[in-house]
C-alpha cells in the first residue's frame, strides 16, 4: 500500500496535465487519472517493475482520454494560456499573441484523429521522448513517428490560413 501511496503521490500531477491538455477540461481530466489509478491498484502492481509503472500509469491515462474523446459528440472551447507560462512575455499584447495562438493550435489538434491527437500532444506540448510515448500508446516507434508526421502535416495545413507564411508550392 506504501508503494501504491508514493507512485500515487509522484505521478498524479504529471497524469493530470497531461490528461487536461487531451482533454481540455480539468473535472474530465481528473476523473480519467481516478479510474486510471484505481485500475492501476486493482492490476496490483507490487509484481510489476517500478521502473514501468510511470509508463503503465500514462498508458491508462491516454487510453482513457481517447476514449472520451471519441465518445465526446460537442466540440470543447479550450481556454486561452493552459498551455502554461513557458517564457514572460514582454508586454499584454505579446502575452494575448502568444494565448491566441495556444488556443488556435489547440482548437486546431482537436480536429486530428484521437491518436494523432494524442502523439501530437505528448510529444509536442508535453515533451516526451517518442519511446515512451510508444511505451505508453502500446504502439511501435516507427507507429508514433508516423502518426506524429500525419499530425504535425494536418496541423501546418489548418494553421496556415489562421497565421499565415510562406505559400506552399
Amino acid at each position: 500500500m506504501i508503494e501504491f501511496e508514493e507512485t500515487l503521490r509522484r505521478c498524479r500531477k504529471p497524469l493530470l496535465s497531461m490528461a487536461w491538455r487531451m482533454l481540455g477540461d480539468r473535472e474530465e481530466a481528473e476523473d480519467a487519472v481516478q479510474e486510471a489509478f484505481i485500475r492501476f491498484w486493482q492490476l496490483d502492481p507490487a509484481a510489476e517493475n517500478p521502473d514501468g509503472r510511470f509508463s503503465l500509469l500514462a498508458r491508462m491515462v491516454v487510453n482513457r482520454c481517447l476514449d472520451q474523446l471519441r465518445r465526446r459528440k460537442r466540440r470543447m472551447l479550450i481556454p486561452p494560456g493552459w498551455l502554461g507560462e513557458r517564457v514572460a512575455p514582454e508586454n499584454p499584447e505579446t502575452l494575448l499573441d502568444r494565448r491566441d495562438l495556444e488556443s488556435a493550435i489547440l482548437k486546431t489538434a482537436d480536429r486530428l484523429r484521437p491518436k494523432q491527437k494524442a502523439v501530437f500532444l505528448l510529444r509536442d506540448v508535453e515533451g516526451y521522448p517518442v519511446k515512451e510515448i510508444a511505451d505508453m500508446l502500446g504502439d511501435t516507434e516507427n507507429g508514433i513517428r508516423v502518426n506524429l508526421h500525419l499530425a504535425r502535416k494536418n496541423m501546418r495545413k489548418w494553421l496556415k490560413p489562421l497565421i499565415g507564411g510562406p505559400e506552399s508550392r
